[in-house]
């Protein structure tokens, strides 16, 4: 029945999200695959990156704990519990607003010059052009984002920037006066390493991803002057990206707006962020001050997994998985099928289900705009996204183009 094919359809997604999860984060380190940000001359040897992977593995198994074969069973179990968490926040109407028209435009807009950067790389899919180099790459980034190509001043190739420079492009947009950096998000080895360096690391009074912060003081050390340099007189400057792209965005424009060094030039620049299905990437210790919080624009797209993916959170779904090992099959199988699976699990569990914090899980900063479509689009606090949403289509939901429709159907919503 449909019950059966969704226990099963879950069961073998989860299992693989899992084994490919520990297998890149144990084989994908190559020479020069990352580099300290803050010690730019120094590279990480192969048998550091190794190691470095390793400990990660084992902080996992000694904060949380093994899983084997029958905890990955629970998974179902597990979905079931978030898909009732879920719908429980979608029912509180926490933070719905009415958007306004020209907002979801510039978001729109600034999605779209996102989702170009994924062009970068793809020369093979325009052979024809009588275009080379980086004038290849501009046909091919203005075609994806429907941009002119005369407005694209800078495109990163990729060659002699080293991989912990992200890939990216500047956009000089006169019809909004302002000056765009687009970061692009995962499409190599090298990306998904950065993803992988994940523990919290010391950043601008806080705590950020570690890879997404090297990488962010790197694009800032390679294009600083040069920006610095091409920016006229009035105009803004803004930084933009899509997942990988998005966390990298963030923490540059929370270095350029919090960094002493960096006081001269917001003064007299107006910077802003705008990361689209980000992973959370920054803990704050000291309260981000509201001119800071306000210029750092998060969009979530419903149940899209990578705005609440981080290591911690990971952990957690593995101390839940060991405390269902806890639980007998029959009530397992009461909890997939009851309306309220996680008051039942709670119950069995004597409430120690999802009670586990962590002082330094990592957040997005600034604000958050959780979309859902016609009608509902909420400004909402971190808290309301500090546990991993698990769903069948947090996957989907995590795609440019499923941005985009969300976007467009809340657009028609306001206008």
């Amino acid at each position: 029945g449909v019950g059966g094919v969704n226990f099963w359809s879950g069961f073998l997604w989860w299992w693989g999200c899992f084994f490919f999860f520990f297998l890149f984060l144990g084989v994908m380190a190559s020479p020069g695959m990352y580099r300290n940000a803050w010690n730019p001359s120094g590279s990480e040897s192969v048998s550091v990156i190794l190691r470095q992977a390793g400990e990660l593995i084992g902080e996992a198994r000694q904060n949380y704990g093994r899983i084997g074969i029958p905890s990955v069973f629970h998974l179902p179990v597990l979905r079931a519990a978030h898909r009732e968490r879920l719908n429980s926040k979608m029912a509180s109407k926490e933070g719905l607003m009415c958007p306004d028209a020209d907002f979801i435009r510039k978001s729109l807009k600034m999605l779209r010059i996102s989702g170009a950067t994924y062009a970068m790389g793809a020369k093979n899919k325009l052979k024809a052009s009588a275009r080379s180099g980086s004038l290849l790459e501009a046909d091919l980034v203005a075609a994806k984002g429907k941009l002119d190509p005369e407005s694209i001043v800078k495109i990163s190739l990729g060659t002699g920037l080293g991989p912990e420079v992200p890939r990216h492009f500047i956009l000089l947009d006169h019809a909004s006066r302002s000056l765009v950096i687009a970061v692009r998000g995962t499409m190599s080895f090298s990306d998904v390493y950065t993803n992988l360096v994940c523990r919290p690391w010391p950043f601008s009074g806080g705590y950020a991803h570690e890879g997404m912060a090297s990488s962010a003081r790197s694009l800032w050390n390679h294009l600083g002057m040069y920006v610095k340099k091409i920016l006229p007189d009035g105009y803004s400057l803004k930084i933009v990206g899509h997942s990988l792209g998005g966390g990298i965005a963030i923490l540059t424009a929370l270095h350029l707006l919090t960094d002493p060094l960096e006081s001269s030039f917001r003064r007299k620049t107006d910077i802003s962020c705008w990361a689209y299905a980000s992973p959370p990437v920054f803990k704050d210790v000291r309260r981000l001050v509201p001119r800071v919080r306000n210029r750092i624009n998060c969009f979530v797209n419903k149940d899209d997994v990578v705005p609440t993916l981080s290591f911690a959170k990971v952990g957690k779904i593995f101390e839940h998985l060991r405390m269902l090992d806890r639980v007998g099959w029959m009530d397992r199988w009461r909890a997939l099928n009851c309306a309220n699976p996680v008051e039942f699990l709670e119950h069995k569990m004597q409430g120690r289900f999802s009670k586990r914090s962590d002082s330094e899980d990592l957040q997005l900063p600034g604000q958050i705009y959780w979309m859902w479509g016609k009608g509902d689009f909420r400004l909402v606090k971190p808290g309301t996204l500090s546990e991993l949403m698990v769903s069948d289509t947090m996957v989907v939901n995590h795609m440019v183009g499923a941005y985009e429709r969300t976007l467009l159907s809340i657009l028609e919503d306001a206008e």
